[in-house]
Parts: C-alpha cells; sequence; structure tokens
C-alpha cells in the first residue's frame, strides 16, 4: 500500500502539506487501532491486561513511523533525517513539530532528492 510505503521510508523530501497529511493520518490511524484493539481485548477477555499490552506495541510503532516522516521533511529543509530524534525531547518536541509545519522547504533539488510536487 502507497500509505504505509511513505510512511516507512527516510528516502526523498516531503513538503508542508505531504508532512501534515501523512503525520496526523498516521496519529488518526494509530489511536483507531489502539481504542479498537483496547475494546475489543476487553469484550473477548473480561480485562485490559492484553489492550494494554497491544496498544504499548502500537505506540513504537507509531512513534517508528512519525520519527521516518520527520526525517522526510527535515530532508525537505536539507537537514540530516537524524534530527528526527528532538521530536522526542518533551516540550521542545512540540515546538520542533510546529517549525516543520510552518518551515517552507528549500527549493530546487537537494541531495536528498528532488522537490516535491505540491499537494
Amino acid at each position: 500500500m502507497d500509505v504505509f510505503t511513505t510512511i516507512f521510508s527516510t528516502k526523498g523530501r516531503l513538503n508542508r502539506g505531504l508532512f501534515a497529511k501523512y503525520h496526523f493520518m498516521w496519529l488518526f490511524l494509530n489511536i483507531l487501532a489502539g481504542y479498537t484493539a483496547l475494546n475489543v481485548t476487553r469484550y473477548i477477555t473480561g480485562d485490559d491486561n492484553l489492550g494494554n499490552l497491544i496498544v504499548g506495541m502500537l505506540v513504537y510503532i507509531w512513534a517508528i513511523g512519525g520519527l521516518m516522516i520527520t526525517a522526510r521533511r527535515l530532508h525537505d529543509l536539507g537537514f540530516d533525517g537524524r534530527f528526527a530524534l528532538a521530536a522526542l525531547v518533551p516540550g521542545a518536541g512540540l515546538l520542533f513539530l510546529i517549525y516543520l509545519l510552518l518551515a517552507a522547504g528549500q527549493v530546487g533539488a537537494n541531495k536528498y532528492g528532488a522537490e516535491p510536487a505540491e499537494n
């Protein structure tokens, strides 16, 4: 599926619009999956233990996907993708996300690839 290929890849660049689209879609899908897993396991087993375990695993998958999307946005700005780890710093991560949503990418091709098409 193209969405998961886009999310779980650090190749290329994402402009502001694509970054917002994929980042918030990824967040929504994981919230939906976690809510569903918690309620289904609660219904089947009668307690929250298995659901909490599944939700915990989904948090790690969400974090990895989010970092990969962030790395591609950083590529659009001309930065190395390793700076995506700054998003994990409590408090500063929110400011970093706001910066990524507002900053204009580099015009033309850079060392990470061609300028992404506007969407």
